[in-house]
C-alpha cells in the first residue's frame, strides 16, 4: 500500500463514531402493522393483548349445540352391528356380559339396542315417542321393565334400572341434547394447547329434564374442524353427576344423495357410566359401532313397540310401574 493509500485509511478511521450516528427507533404505532391486523387498533402496538383477545373468543352455546343439531338433522335413520359390552356391580358381585350389538335408530327419538350371544339375547333396550323399556336375559327371573318417557325418575331407586333408554339416545349422541345454555366457557382442566368449551343446560333447557353438562371439542373428526361433543354428563341438583358419556372416533356416514363433505358424523365408540349411588353399585356400557349405515331398509316397525318386543321375549318377570293388585 502507498504512503497516500496509508494515510486516507487512517484518516477514516480516527473521524469520530457520532458523525455517522445510529438511526433513532421509530415512534411507537409507526411502524407497518402485521398481515390482518388494523394499524389503528390496539393489537397493532401490543400484539400481546390481541392473542390474549384471540384466545378468549369462542362460540356461543348455541353455535355449538346446533352444531350437534345439524349432525342429527342429515341422519333420518341409523342401523348398526358391533360390540356392546355390559359391566355392573350389586350384592352378588362383579359382573360382565359382552356380545353381538344390534343398534337401530330412527330420528328423532326411537332406539332398538340388543346384545346377543350365540343368536340368544341377553339384553334389548328401547324407546319410542311415548315409552322406554328394558329386557335383562340373564336375570333370574328373566325381567322386562317399561315405563312412560314423562314418568318421574328417582336415582336413588335400586329395583329400576341404572338408565332410561331415552337418556341412553341422548347420551349416545343420537339425540338433541338442548337448543341454548349458559354462555359456553373454556375447559379449564385441557391443556392450553386444546381447544375445548363446556356449556351448562339447566333442567329446563335440557331435553333430559336435568342439568347437563356438555363438553364440545372441535378435534373428534380427524382432518376437520367441526364442533361436536365429546363428553356429556347428567348431574343431579347438587351438581353429582349421574351418568356420563365419553364420545369417540367420529366418522362420517354415507348419505348416498348428499356430498361426502355434507354426510352426518357420529361417534362410533361410546363408554356411559352410571356411578355407585345408595344401595345401587356402578354399571356402564362400552357401544362400539361396526359398519354403521343411514339406510332405512332394515329399520322394523315392532323394534319400537314395547309390546310388541315384550312379547316377542317371553320375560317371566314384567315390571311396568303399575301398583300391584289388591289381594
Amino acid at each position: 500500500m502507498s504512503t497516500p493509500t496509508r494515510l486516507l485509511a487512517a484518516l477514516v478511521l480516527s473521524l469520530p463514531a457520532a458523525c455517522c450516528p445510529d438511526p433513532p427507533a421509530p415512534a411507537p404505532g409507526s411502524l407497518p402493522a402485521p398481515p390482518g391486523v388494523d394499524a389503528n387498533s390496539s393489537s397493532a402496538s401490543n400484539p400481546g393483548a390481541g392473542q390474549d383477545a384471540h384466545q378468549g373468543a369462542g362460540p356461543s352455546a348455541a353455535e355449538l349445540l346446533d352444531s350437534h343439531a345439524s349432525q342429527l338433522a342429515r341422519l333420518p335413520t341409523l342401523v348398526s352391528g358391533g360390540v356392546l359390552e355390559l359391566s355392573w356391580d350389586d350384592a352378588d358381585g362383579h359382573h360382565f356380559e359382552q356380545g353381538d350389538l344390534d343398534l337401530r335408530h330412527r330420528a328423532p327419538n326411537e332406539l332398538s339396542l340388543r346384545l346377543s350371544k350365540v343368536g340368544e339375547t341377553q339384553f334389548m333396550g328401547g324407546c319410542n315417542a311415548d315409552a322406554w323399556w328394558w329386557f335383562e336375559g340373564w336375570s333370574k327371573p328373566t325381567r322386562f321393565w317399561t315405563r312412560p318417557r314423562a314418568a318421574s325418575r328417582n336415582p336413588d331407586d335400586a329395583n329400576r334400572p341404572p338408565i332410561t333408554m331415552d337418556e341412553m339416545l341422548a347420551l349416545l349422541g343420537l339425540r338433541e341434547l338442548g337448543r341454548t345454555g349458559a354462555e359456553a366457557r373454556r375447559d379449564p382442566e385441557t391443556p392450553p394447547w386444546i381447544v375445548r368449551f363446556a356449556v351448562e343446560l339447566s333442567a329446563e333447557q335440557s331435553v333430559l329434564g336435568l342439568p347437563t353438562r356438555v363438553f364440545f371439542d372441535r378435534g373428534q373428526l380427524r382432518g376437520e374442524s367441526i364442533w361436536l361433543p365429546m363428553r356429556i354428563e347428567v348431574l343431579d341438583a347438587d351438581g353429582v353427576v349421574l351418568i356420563a358419556s365419553q364420545l369417540d372416533e367420529y366418522r362420517r356416514i354415507e348419505r348416498r344423495e348428499r356430498a361426502p363433505g355434507d354426510w352426518p358424523a357420529i361417534a362410533t365408540r361410546v363408554r356411559v357410566t352410571v356411578p355407585a349411588r345408595g344401595e345401587r353399585g356402578a354399571f356402564a356400557w362400552l357401544v362400539v359401532l361396526d359398519r354403521p349405515s343411514a339406510s332405512g331398509e332394515r329399520i322394523v316397525e315392532k323394534l319400537f313397540d314395547p309390546t310388541a318386543v315384550r312379547d316377542s321375549l317371553r320375560p317371566q318377570l314384567i315390571d311396568d310401574g303399575s301398583a300391584p293388585e289388591p289381594p
